[in-house]
């Protein structure tokens, strides 16, 4: 038999602007502390065949929020964390493909060891091409503060 079900991927929406505001503060205050207590998450890059990936291993116990991302994806988690949603937060365990809608900005508290892959479509020729693409808030990726590109915080 050839039974085939298609399961609804939940869809990671934008963020209501005051949800917005509320995760960009607490994100500037987290790149105001000391080094030492930032993580620094693992980070995979793939280009192939007009599409970007881009995988972030997060290690269990850590709270992070990503940049805005300006372009749909397909969002590939497997561990068990609480994320974002549009305003909710959704407790996840085990492996799930989501949709991710332009404009929106993710958090994540992860309770074990997660990882995450975002792919999309792309004609970049670099993975700095491609990151741009994704989003205008390229210095607040980890791949770009390890290179001293941090904001300036008003500190």
């Amino acid at each position: 038999m050839n039974d085939v079900t298609e399961r609804k991927a939940e869809n990671l929406q934008e963020l209501s602007p005051e949800t917005l505001q509320k995760m960009q503060e607490f994100q500037l205050w987290g790149l105001s502390l000391p080094k030492e207590k930032q993580v620094s998450p693992q980070i995979e890059h793939s280009l192939h065949g007009g599409m970007y990936a881009r995988t972030v291993r997060i290690p269990a116990g850590t709270i992070g929020v990503g940049a805005i991302v300006r372009v749909p994806t397909q969002v590939i988690l497997h561990g068990h964390c609480l994320f974002n949603a549009g305003d909710k937060l959704v407790e996840f365990k085990g492996f799930h493909v989501l949709q991710g809608i332009p404009g929106r900005k993710q958090m994540i508290y992860t309770f074990e060891d997660t990882q995450i892959t975002a792919v999309h479509r792309t004609d970049a020729k670099t993975v700095e091409e491609a990151e741009a693409e994704a989003t205008e808030e390229v210095a607040l990726l980890s791949t770009r503060r390890e290179k001293d590109e941090l904001l300036d915080h008003g500190h």
